[in-house]
């Protein structure tokens, strides 16, 4: 089978009216490991991404139908509103589309059989996280995915889908892709009793530490960084709302850490463990905002 023959194949499959699939997702970020559950609704340009976490069992849904684009937190009875483009302004790796737009969008991509398994090597485009720069898609002889391995620009793999099941033109009922449906879904949280105070690693040159003010009630801290680049960092401890919440929100979907948060021009928040971190600053910009914010280690350390 040659390249355009092998495209062809898989566009057909990509270009279903609807697909169900699922898979098992790895992601190394920041010397630490996420794995996850994946499950996806696809119909009509409606999108229903399942991340749930194999450690903390919490999940996350991205949802997108013709009001919005929505990240679900069902523990936290939250969802935040963009008004975006996802996920058609990057690269997925557990949506057909996506990988589609990858390879047919990558003039210099390669071809190859391997035994009974094809490949396509692409480049991606990753706008939160620049050191991703390629990846290799696997494919059956079908040229049904099997698997998608992301590369950072020292040749490590950084994400990992492997897909254990795709249907395609599966009937899909459109109540799946209703908000109300997807924050409704019951999960229970269990707040901290004080916010865990956690420091970034990647902090830009001549900027450094000043102040760190915790509240009373020990449930936030504001860190003051100073210098060169200076920004705030606020961390909080998480608390599911007392009904399900929608918030309105200027920026895109962004994943950092362990989930997905939302990023803008100056400023950045995200939930990880049982803290929500919101970073703002006017002398970084969005690369500088996400760099650090993604060095924000789960586990204390050094100041």
């Amino acid at each position: 089978m040659n390249d355009r023959k092998a495209l062809k194949m898989f566009k057909d499959k990509a270009d279903s009216k609807s697909y169900i699939l699922s898979g098992d997702l790895t992601v190394n970020n920041s010397n630490n490991v996420y794995k996850y559950d994946v499950s996806v609704f696809y119909k009509n340009n409606m999108y229903r991404v399942k991340l749930l976490n194999k450690d903390t069992n919490y999940s996350q849904i991205i949802l997108k139908n013709n009001k919005g684009v929505y990240i679900v937190t069902p523990s936290l009875n939250k969802s935040f509103k963009f008004q975006s483009n996802w996920p058609y302004n990057n690269s997925e790796v557990y949506l057909l589309k996506s990988l589609l737009s990858d390879i047919e969008g990558d003039d210099n991509r390669k071809f190859k059989k391997e035994k009974n398994m094809y490949s396509f090597s692409t480049s991606v485009n990753y706008p939160s996280n620049r050191h991703l720069v390629r990846q290799s898609i696997i494919f059956d002889r079908k040229m049904n995915a099997k698997r998608v391995n992301v590369y950072d620009d020292n040749g490590s793999i950084v994400i990992n889908m492997i897909f254990n099941k795709i249907k395609y033109n599966k009937y899909i009922a459109n109540s799946n892709f209703k908000l109300d449906n997807n924050l409704s879904i019951k999960e229970t949280f269990e707040s901290s009793s004080e916010v865990q105070s956690v420091y970034p690693l990647d902090i830009p040159s001549g900027t450094h530490l000043s102040n760190e003010d915790k509240s009373e009630d020990g449930k936030s801290v504001i860190m003051t960084f100073d210098g060169d680049k200076p920004f705030t960092l606020v961390e909080e401890v998480l608390e599911a709302s007392p009904k399900e919440t929608v918030i309105p929100t200027f920026g895109e979907p962004v994943y950092l850490q362990d989930g997905y948060g939302t990023v803008s021009d100056n400023s950045v928040y995200f939930t990880s463990g049982k803290n929500s971190y919101y970073l703002v600053s006017d002398s970084l910009n969005k690369d500088e905002l996400v760099s650090v914010a993604s060095s924000i280690n789960a586990v204390p350390t050094m100041k």
